[in-house]
């Protein structure tokens, strides 16, 4: 059933050249300077110890693989 999501290389060319943005991991996404202030910004006003705040709140995100 999933596969009906997935799309082949030509339409996903295509998607790229029509300007569309291809899926990336999460853990390339949650490299950029201002999702990492973000992130730093959700740890700050939470009360978790930094490594509760990193296995129950950042490494999931960082743990999806995009279909590519």
């Amino acid at each position: 059933m999933l596969g009906w999501f997935r799309t082949d290389r030509k339409t996903r060319q295509r998607n790229e050249e029509a300007g569309w943005l291809s899926p990336q991991p999460g853990g390339q996404l949650l490299q950029s300077s201002y999702r990492q202030q973000l992130i730093g910004a959700l740890w700050d006003m939470c009360s978790m110890s930094r490594q509760v705040f990193s296995n129950y709140v950042q490494a999931p995100p960082e743990g999806i693989q995009a279909d590519l």
